[in-house]
């Protein structure tokens, strides 16, 4: 729970330097979403997948992308996994 007090805590900095309150808020609410909008999974070598119930729809891979590299680099590395294995 520490870690996750600590990311919400580090989102809202950052996003509240850019653009204040309202888009702190905003920045918040579009990562929750982006991150529900994937599934988790590992294949069977043990690399991280992380996806879309239809793998491939780019509307939701590119949007996201720039969230993850900010927060999370090993997710978009996940994101492309799929792709490689097909």
């Amino acid at each position: 729970m520490a870690k996750c007090y600590e990311f919400d805590r580090q989102l809202m900095a950052d996003a509240y330097l850019v653009g204040g309150k309202e888009y702190a808020e905003l920045c918040a609410l579009a990562y929750r979403q982006s991150f529900s909008a994937f599934q988790m999974s590992e294949s069977s070598d043990g690399e991280l997948l992380y996806f879309t119930p239809q793998v491939g729809p780019i509307d939701e891979y590119y949007p996201a992308s720039p969230l993850y590299l900010r927060y999370n680099p090993k997710l978009v590395e996940a994101m492309l996994n799929p792709f490689f294995l097909l």
